[in-house]
């Protein structure tokens, strides 16, 4: 599940314009995007629609190689196979994270599509364009 997490991950920070490097297994973080140091996560529901994501590995919390932890939520209901991409800056100091409908549209909602958070891209892409003027009009309301 992991390496699929990282490979949309790597995928969705290319087409925004960051520059993107995968980073070895035995490292404490998965993709430099830009100078960040992105941890991915990767999370499906389960039968009561909550989504948990363990932040933990081996059940000690090392925080202090991470940046930003981009925690990616798969399977919600009416969005097809895209998933939902969430940017936390780091330290979370927290093992896991559960995630509810109402946690997402009360707690979580400021971290959606929070890319702003990795800094401006090396390149301006259609994608990015296209996120920097949502919100941009997100501002102006």
């Amino acid at each position: 599940m992991g390496i699929e997490g990282q490979e949309w991950a790597y995928k969705k920070l290319g087409s925004l314009g960051f520059s993107v490097k995968r980073m070895p297994y035995n490292c404490p973080f998965d993709i430099l995007a830009g100078d960040k140091r992105v941890e991915v996560k990767i999370a499906r529901p389960n039968n009561t629609w909550t989504w948990f994501t363990n932040l933990h590995h081996g059940g000690k919390l090392s925080e202090s190689e991470v940046d930003v932890y981009l925690i990616i939520l798969t399977g919600i209901p009416g969005c097809g196979s895209m998933p939902l991409y969430l940017l936390f800056p780091a330290p979370v100091k927290r093992y896991t994270i559960k995630f509810t409908f109402t946690s997402l549209l009360r707690v979580y909602h400021r971290y959606v599509d929070n890319w702003g958070i990795l800094g401006t891209p090396q390149r301006e892409t259609p994608t990015y364009l296209a996120w920097k003027n949502k919100q941009a009009e997100g501002e102006d309301n």
